[in-house]
């Protein structure tokens, strides 16, 4: 989706009314905004994380961070690019935004370590849950909507392995 020629191959198809369906095999959970930055809102498409997360919303609702489950006494300072959550004056977590402002991710800090990252769906919901040791990637939650974890990814290279959820 990254590349030139997927946009406009699509954009040549919907200027001579071609029936088009986009395959998207990779993790996307900001795909619908980058549709629609690419003026490419009304293409179909089928996800395959959509089908392995069991993902059937079309939807999307805002997400208010502020609302999330944070610790007691955290506080929030604000740049033009990030929000700090900080306990006690510790930084907790660093949250971003997509270019439209939608969230797009939390990184959960401990003494300065990401341990944590929650990625969320443009469509407002958190839509996986990377977790880390020490710097390292160990594995990768995929939500579903009501946030139960569908596939768990190993990515230690030595254990690397899928796991389904078996509920």
């Amino acid at each position: 989706m990254d590349f030139d020629d997927t946009v406009n191959q699509l954009k040549m198809f919907q200027r001579a009314d071609e029936d088009c369906l986009l395959m998207v095999l990779s993790y996307r959970p900001q795909l619908r905004y980058f549709l629609h930055k690419e003026g490419l809102q009304t293409s179909r498409y089928w996800s395959f994380f959509d089908d392995v997360q069991n993902i059937g919303r079309f939807s999307t609702k805002a997400i208010d961070f502020k609302e999330l489950n944070w610790p007691e006494q955290v506080t929030f300072l604000y740049s033009p690019f990030i929000v700090l959550a900080q306990q006690h004056g510790k930084t907790i977590a660093s949250i971003y935004f997509a270019e439209n402002g939608n969230l797009l991710k939390i990184d959960w800090q401990e003494d300065g370590q990401v341990t944590q990252t929650l990625l969320f769906d443009d469509r407002g919901f958190l839509s996986s849950r990377l977790v880390l040791k020490d710097g390292r990637q160990l594995f990768q939650d995929y939500l579903n909507e009501n946030g139960v974890w569908q596939l768990r990814e190993y990515l230690d290279s030595e254990n690397a392995k899928i796991e389904v959820n078996p509920y």
